[in-house]
């Protein structure tokens, strides 16, 4: 899975610019729908979930979506608690079934969880 983030340390507030572009080398992916799910973690310990457009299931789906999330705080400690913590990314696939015109849930391909002071380390340089 390719995405590219853009992070900012800024007095008390830590905005995050998450892109979610492609997905390479996709096998046994069957005919339906796949999307991005994330799980954001807040300073407070809820998490905020996230979910990517959907797109046919092919072996390169490509998204080009953005979001942007601000987590603002008046403590610096409750920033620093959330560096600590991780975002969760799963590819999921969902399939359309004909039953009283609902959705049936979605059903996970792929999970990665990469830690907030890894990704700020990264967007440093």
């Amino acid at each position: 899975m390719d995405s590219a983030s853009s992070i900012h340390n800024l007095p008390s507030s830590l905005r995050c610019e998450l892109k979610i572009i492609r997905a390479t080398h996709l096998d046994f992916i069957p005919p339906g729908n796949i999307f991005i799910r994330s799980y954001h973690s807040t300073s407070t310990g809820k998490r905020i979930r996230l979910d990517s457009r959907e797109t046919p299931s092919t072996s390169e789906p490509c998204w080009n979506q953005s979001f942007t999330l601000q987590y603002h705080s008046a403590a610096t400690s409750s920033l620093e608690e959330l560096k600590r913590q991780s975002v969760v990314f799963e590819l999921r696939w969902r399939c359309s079934i004909p039953i009283l015109d609902t959705i049936v849930g979605s059903k996970l391909f792929g999970r990665a969880e990469i830690k907030w002071k890894d990704a700020l380390q990264s967007a440093d340089g």
